[in-house]
């Protein structure tokens, strides 16, 4: 199986249901100019814990090749790894096959009457909640079914209706974690990841979004319409200053603006349809980003 290098890398979510909705009318009205007067269903959501942190994933591959990588990493050593997970990983080689046998197996029991997969499975997002309870304790590796499975309505027609229930079940898991109660410990979970269930394409990654609550809970402000006259100088600076510093690999200054090209990156990503519903100036949102380097040069990051 082929499988180009970016496919691999797991989705940014966003956090704003009215951007799933956009694709959800997109794909059932089979058309970039959705009809605005049709009235969607409901469609039932299902929903998984997600923790505060940063991720790494486990790919394997024909031939039991496994290879770890990061939200924007396509693969971790021990070298750049900045968490530790590439070390933590690197005896469980036998375990991470045995976690793939047990998808592959349950993939099979699910799809009886399909040729076995490769994996993703098949290069495709798979269902959730057909593959709780895989996981291996031994080797510090846990499924975030332990946390639960929450499920909600989403109301194209009415988001606003399904913020009010997917909110209020955000708050409680910010307020208290399921998944660290399951090991006995009393802390806070950042997120609820919301997908659509079945029938509606769960695989599709473009309608899955989040929720978050308590103190993660973000405060959207009234996006600026236009970029000031004098700002113009400012933004051109920013993008030459960025482009100059994108060298090496280091935590210090001379790396500081690869560092901020990614944090833009990331941002105008995830954030893509807010920033066109808003009317966001893109080039006035990347000189706010770039601020984070005067920020980091005043508290005291040296060059190494």
């Amino acid at each position: 199986m082929s499988i180009s290098v970016a496919s691999t890398l797991y989705p940014k979510i966003t956090q704003h249901v009215s951007e799933a909705v956009k694709v959800l009318k997109k794909l059932q009205h089979n058309s970039d100019r959705p009809d605005k007067d049709k009235t969607l269903e409901s469609i039932l959501l299902v929903g998984s814990v997600k923790l505060h942190g940063t991720r790494a994933d486990m790919l394997v591959y024909n031939g039991d090749k496994i290879v770890l990588q990061s939200k924007d990493v396509f693969n971790i050593t021990i070298a750049n790894d900045n968490q530790g997970f590439a070390a933590a990983m690197a005896d469980n080689a036998n375990t991470i096959l045995d976690i793939r046998d047990q998808y592959l197996a349950r993939w099979k029991f699910s799809n009886p009457n399909t040729p076995s997969p490769h994996r993703c499975i098949n290069n495709s997002w798979v269902q959730d909640t057909l593959y709780p309870s895989i996981e291996a304790p031994s080797s510090c590796i846990y499924d975030i079914a332990r946390g639960g499975t929450f499920t909600a309505t989403l109301y194209p027609d009415n988001t606003a209706r399904t913020l009010s229930e997917i909110e209020t079940l955000a708050d409680a898991v910010a307020s208290y974690c399921p998944f660290a109660t399951s090991f006995g410990v009393h802390g806070e979970g950042e997120n609820i990841v919301w997908k659509p269930a079945p029938p509606c394409p769960s695989f599709n990654p473009t309608l899955w979004f989040k929720t978050k609550g308590g103190r993660f809970k973000p405060t959207f402000a009234a996006a600026p319409k236009s970029l000031p006259i004098d700002q113009k100088e400012k933004r051109d600076n920013a993008d030459a200053v960025a482009a100059i510093w994108d060298v090496g690999v280091g935590r210090d200054m001379r790396t500081l603006g690869k560092y901020l090209k990614w944090v833009q990156s990331d941002i105008l990503t995830e954030k893509k349809a807010y920033i066109e519903d808003n009317g966001v100036d893109e080039g006035m949102l990347r000189i706010s980003i770039a601020k984070i380097a005067w920020y980091i040069r005043h508290v005291g990051l040296r060059e190494e």
